[in-house]
């Protein structure tokens, strides 16, 4: 399934209109591809690919990092699931 979201913004006098389409995540492979992608945002950061930003792309750019924080701050789920994975190979 494919989602359209319609964005607008202004800069001075232009009004600048971007059209963008999510591709929804399969729950079956939303955290391999998640992953992929942020391995993909992580190259950049490490590449220094981050001075050609939009004020769209900027505010993702700062998204990327607060959810990355919420992320490691969950990090006793990555345990507990680790926990149950393993548990359950064992049977």
């Amino acid at each position: 399934m494919i989602l359209h979201r319609q964005v607008n913004f202004q800069i001075g006098l232009t009004v600048f209109t971007i059209i963008k389409k999510n591709m929804m995540n399969m729950s079956y492979c939303r955290f391999e591809n998640t992953a992929k992608a942020m391995m993909e945002c992580l190259n950049a950061i490490e590449d220094g690919d981050l001075y050609d930003f939009t004020p769209y792309e900027l505010a993702g750019f700062k998204r990327v990092f607060a959810i990355a924080q919420q992320i490691v701050d969950n990090e006793e789920v990555l345990e507990r699931m680790t926990e149950w994975y393993e548990e359950g190979e064992e049977d």
